[in-house]
């Protein structure tokens, strides 16, 4: 009897536990339906508000290949991109002005090849200068400093890069100018002791200027005047070029070189990925100049990424591979304490593009009417915002125009290597073409139409 007792009390104790087990079960299945719905519902507007921002898309992009295509026909047809298209409008802005505030007073400057002392610190202060460049043969990210020189009040300079430093004439003698100079030194023989020639018909100058993730478009929306100054000087705009690959480096490869940084899924890289790389070995296109009689430039503006130097992930060049290279300046300017004191892409009073851009037009002056080969990079203001570059406009057009003379029996290139790739404008269809469109122009003078290189 109390055995049946016993089993009607577990029963019920059990029925009783088992009850409140399924309320609380209940309550949180309850729960978990009601999170479902909201989630499925709140997913099912936000994919159906997406299907339509898709669908409208896909609109545009199919008006613009019908717009661009040509009745029976089998090519490839590229569509032809509106600079000022209505859905790309809103991420465009004026670039906002540069203004680079002096941090010390102007003591030297840079004229016909002296280094001169302004004439109202002559006599007061005390000045030394020294020449740097490459650490030939060691490293491609080390400058190698020769001894100090003392001056008074000019010396003319023997190197590209010169470093100047002053101090007041008192008994505290204490250092309160310095200073990186860049200028072309003009050379008789190239770096393979060839001979550098006449430039003529038959053997133009090459002249190569890139601007980093630059789409034609926005070259036209920042670049307006420069744009207008190339038309009027009877530039080829390359409409339909479009990159190859997705970053600089296999872009620019392809340009220099000829070769594939990358593998792709039909064919290997030809160039090793290798941190431990350099690469002198590789037969770029400046050494096949330097053969027939040319001198030769290479110009970067960012040390720390540039094409050959990626983010300090590959070597470079271990030997200076021309005849003019600038990455020793750079490495020596933006290390500098003036450097670190200046405002933002500024150097001192300079903007570093004008620094930059001084390099190249020495370099046409320098060598005016010989065979010159320069391939001229800057990424500083264009990679990283797609609205700032318009700021220098003004410069790049009278750049050209000044140099219209300079460009006799010339090929001038004014290329990219790809649009904006990291920007929100890369949400519209317009924008992802553009990043595939690269702004190409070609000028060959007196010549013939410039198609590709």
């Amino acid at each position: 009897m109390k055995q049946a007792q016993y089993r009607l009390l577990d029963r019920y104790k059990f029925c009783k536990d088992f009850t409140n087990f399924n309320k609380n079960q209940l309550i949180a299945l309850v729960l978990i339906f009601i999170g479902c719905c909201w989630y499925f519902s709140s997913s099912y507007t936000f994919n159906v508000q997406k299907s339509r921002k898709i669908n409208e898309e896909l609109k545009r992009f199919k008006a613009l290949l019908k717009q661009n295509s040509k009745a029976n026909s089998s090519s490839c047809k590229v569509p032809q991109l509106d600079p000022w298209d209505v859905s790309i409008l809103k991420y465009y802005k004026e670039a906002p002005a540069l203004t680079c505030t002096p941090i010390q007073a102007n003591v030297t400057y840079v004229e016909n090849g002296y280094l001169k002392i302004n004439k109202e610190f002559i006599g007061n202060v005390q000045c030394r200068y020294r020449y740097y460049g490459q650490d030939t043969g060691i490293s491609d990210y080390e400058v190698r400093y020769e001894e100090w020189r003392d001056f008074e009040s000019e010396a003319k300079i023997e190197q590209d890069f010169v470093e100047v430093e002053c101090s007041r004439k008192s008994f505290l003698s204490v250092n309160f100018y310095k200073y990186h100079w860049n200028t072309i030194v003009p050379k008789i023989t190239n770096l393979i002791n060839k001979s550098i020639e006449n430039s003529s018909n038959e053997k133009p100058s090459v002249i190569m200027m890139g601007i980093d993730s630059m789409s034609r478009s926005n070259f036209i929306r920042q670049l307006n005047k420069t744009y207008a100054v190339l038309q009027k000087l009877g530039f080829v705009d390359m409409k339909s070029h479009v990159k190859i690959w997705d970053n600089t480096y296999n872009n620019l490869l392809a340009v220099l070189l000829g070769k594939r940084g990358t593998p792709s899924r039909e064919f290997p890289a030809e160039i090793p990925d290798s941190p431990e790389i350099y690469y002198d070995g590789f037969d770029f296109i400046w050494k096949n100049f330097s053969d027939q009689g040319y001198v030769t430039l290479l110009a970067e503006d960012k040390p720390d990424r540039g094409t050959f130097n990626k983010d300090y992930n590959t070597k470079g060049f271990k030997f200076q591979p021309v005849d003019h290279y600038m990455r020793p300046y750079w490495l020596a300017a933006v290390s500098s304490l003036l450097k670190l004191r200046s405002v933002l892409k500024c150097y001192d009073y300079n903007p570093e593009f004008t620094l930059h851009l001084n390099y190249i037009q020495q370099f046409l002056n320098n060598y005016k009417n010989k065979r010159k080969f320069a391939f001229w990079w800057t990424q500083d203001l264009s990679h990283d915002d797609l609205n700032k570059f318009g700021v220098f406009d003004h410069d790049l057009a009278k750049f050209f125009e000044t140099n219209a003379p300079n460009f006799e029996d010339s090929i001038v290139i004014v290329f990219s290597d790809h649009g904006d790739r990291i920007h929100a404008i890369r949400q519209t269809v317009v924008g992802r073409l553009e990043s595939r469109y690269i702004n190409t122009r070609g000028h060959l003078h007196h010549l013939c139409l410039l198609t590709r290189v």
